[in-house]
């Protein structure tokens, strides 16, 4: 990009790019090896276009990949570790706090409250700490749509319309977290913190389920990476996602059978590819999905 070979740059200062708001900052970053902490942070989305960075917020510990971005809050202990033997690209998004709250309580609020007190600054929006996949929120889907888009402009050094793209950014943010929230409320735990550490762990074996359906799967497994009890996470799953954990895998394998028949492949190609049980199982399971 540029001249830009190794190191941490901010292209949203280039370019004679947009943006009045003025404290967005889009960073892109390069390096084989590399470590860093934050005491403090500002709220923040982490993302590598290769290779993996590895994260730990305020102690735990996140691996983000081409598959997944990270969403940092706001006053968040952040370190992060690179260690490849080739270099690994980064982009971390740092959206105006001010812009933020701002967008938040016009979700909030109705017209009439905005208009009678529209530079409120009392209430601060925060942001539930994990790795989300592209496909699976609207913020993902945003930054799957623009962040290369933005990328070649900065290297055809033409001007970027930053406003705009963080405005927007932070719209999804903020609708995919009040779609959080009511997940959330769907537990029934007191504590809030409470919630969403439960909302993470469970999550958490979500992804996994995603990435390993093709294998052979059990609850025990699953309640194990969450680090929940077997009775515990099956309930809280349902409470979050309305369905079973064994529900959320059969439709897993059957949109993938779908889309394998699609490309013609056989019933016995496709039962060994996303592990079904048999292919008289798979069959039923096709016909009663149809």
């Amino acid at each position: 990009m540029n001249t830009f070979q190794n190191g941490i740059l901010n292209i949203s200062k280039q370019n004679n790019s947009s943006d009045s708001f003025g404290e967005n900052k889009f960073i892109i970053s390069c390096f084989k090896q590399y470590s860093s902490s934050i005491e403090d942070s500002n709220i923040s989305i982490k993302m590598v276009l290769n290779g993996i960075e590895y994260y730990k917020l305020n102690g735990k510990s996140y691996k983000v990949d081409t598959s997944k971005f990270l969403v940092v809050n706001r006053q968040s202990k952040v370190d992060l570790t690179i260690n490849d033997s080739k270099d690994v690209k980064g982009v971390c998004l740092y959206p105006s706090e001010i812009l933020v709250n701002d967008v938040f309580r016009n979700y909030k609020y109705s017209q009439t409250k905005l208009l009678d007190n529209p530079f409120d600054k009392t209430e601060e929006f925060n942001l539930l700490e994990k790795t989300f996949g592209f496909n699976e929120s609207r913020t993902g889907k945003y930054l799957t749509n623009n962040i290369h888009h933005i990328l070649i402009k900065h290297k055809r050094q033409e001007a970027i319309d930053f406003e705009s793209f963080y405005i927007e950014m932070i719209e999804c943010l903020i609708q995919d977290q009040i779609e959080i929230n009511g997940k959330l409320n769907k537990l029934t735990s007191i504590r809030k913190t409470t919630k969403e550490e439960l909302f993470r762990r469970v999550s958490s074996a979500k992804d996994f389920i995603e990435d390993n359906y093709s294998k052979k799967i059990n609850l025990n497994e699953l309640a194990q990476n969450a680090y929940l009890s077997k009775y515990h996470f099956s309930r809280s799953f349902k409470a979050i996602y309305q369905v079973s954990p064994y529900q959320y895998l059969l439709k897993l394998r059957i949109n993938k059978a779908q889309e394998l028949l699609k490309k013609e492949y056989s019933i016995s190609q496709i039962n060994d590819i996303i592990g079904f049980s048999d292919e008289r199982n798979l069959r039923k399971a096709l016909f009663k999905a149809s």
